[in-house]
């Protein structure tokens, strides 16, 4: 049961990404600054003490955030990015 809600939680997740898109864009800002704060998010948890793989996470992993950004700024999504969506960082 604790997966499922889990799983509700990453996707809330990927919804706020996807609405800040959607504001920043409406708002005139340029959509890659999104992906230029994952990014930055990602050097600084890079870091960070390597943590033990858990199953019960309530957030995906930056690299999966960046992919799904990045296809939705383009359209259309790199092969890099898709690899870095389906084969997540530990």
């Amino acid at each position: 049961m604790t997966s499922l809600f889990l799983d509700y939680a990453q996707q809330d997740e990927f919804q706020a990404d996807e609405l800040g898109l959607k504001y920043m864009t409406q708002a005139g800002f340029d959509p890659k600054g999104m992906t230029e704060m994952l990014e930055v998010l990602r050097a600084y948890d890079r870091k960070q003490p390597a943590q033990r793989f858990s199953y019960w996470r309530t957030h995906p992993y930056i690299s999966q955030r960046i992919a799904k950004v990045k296809g939705a700024i383009k359209g259309e999504m790199e092969f890099k990015d898709y690899i870095h969506l389906i084969g997540s960082e530990p």
